[in-house]
């Protein structure tokens, strides 16, 4: 990992909160030293950017077969732009810049895996969650009525800008390019706002912050409207099925709507434990 963590933090982040950010979510402020699958994400706005990217990553997943690059790629790419925005959210109360022209996907290697950072150009904090100036006339009920609905608005501008503004032009562009279904790319995304919500955040550690856990967890899954995801459907609401026990295991999963392609890995790969494939 990248020794950024001995350096001060961006602006409006304490040293502690840097550190989760960048030792355990894949956030980064400097280049990788081997950047030959490193790529600015405005490449992958666009149609042809995209494909030349997919194609390079053809000696890393030993394939030629594009739409299971473009998925395992999706899967990568979604934690590393969902874990630390949706973290840092909810448990820090602050933001980050999430625009695509100011992001690069730097190359990283943990041993032989593949595990991709994003650098961002504006790494400084955004704060969420702030209450406005009450007005003096206003009760005490209608105050906190007007905090709660600010926070609200704020919430959902932030998430826009990460989902909409962010993960849904540059699926839009990869499914394009390698002629994979957005379907795909977003359950990829949603098993890990599932993910940030019910296994990072089940640590006691997190228990100060619960309601506001459930409070983002409920609003992202059954309450955000499809304009936040840039899509006529949420996507986050449409992949979250019930936990049920499957065939060769005890922990009730969801199973997926759409396979991840991950059968078509290798020869010995098989269906995953919650692929649609296997009770097809």
């Amino acid at each position: 990992m990248n020794e950024i963590h001995n350096q001060q933090p961006p602006h409006g982040w304490t040293v502690e909160q840097w550190q989760v950010l960048t030792e355990q979510l894949r956030l980064t402020t400097v280049p990788s030293n081997d950047p030959q699958h490193s790529v600015p994400v405005s490449q992958l706005l666009n149609e042809q950017g995209a494909l030349h990217y997919i194609e390079q990553l053809r000696d890393l997943y030993e394939s030629d077969d594009l739409p299971f690059i473009t998925s395992m790629l999706a899967k990568r790419y979604s934690y590393m732009i969902v874990a630390p925005a949706l973290y840092a959210m909810t448990v820090y109360g602050k933001g980050l810049h999430w625009a695509p022209e100011q992001c690069t996907l730097e190359s990283h290697f943990k041993g032989d895996i593949w595990l991709p950072q994003v650098r961002l150009d504006k790494p400084e904090a955004i704060a969420l969650h702030l209450e406005p100036e009450a007005q003096p006339a206003l009760s005490e009920q209608q105050c906190e009525c007007a905090n709660h609905e600010a926070a609200q608005h704020q919430r959902q501008q932030y998430l826009t800008t990460i989902f909409a503004g962010h993960l849904q032009p540059v699926w839009h562009s990869l499914a394009r390019a390698a002629g994979v279904s957005r379907a795909i790319l977003w359950e990829n995304a949603a098993v890990y706002v599932y993910y940030v919500y019910e296994t990072l955040l089940a640590d006691p550690i997190h228990d100060t912050y619960r309601a506001r856990i459930e409070a983002d967890f409920a609003y992202l899954t059954e309450q955000a409207p499809p304009s936040v995801f840039g899509e006529k459907w949420n996507p986050l609401a449409r992949f979250n099925t019930p936990k049920r026990r499957s065939p060769g295991s005890d922990i009730p999963k969801r199973i997926r709507k759409t396979c991840c392609l991950y059968y078509l890995s290798g020869e010995d790969a098989g269906y995953c434990s919650v692929c649609p494939k296997r009770e097809a």
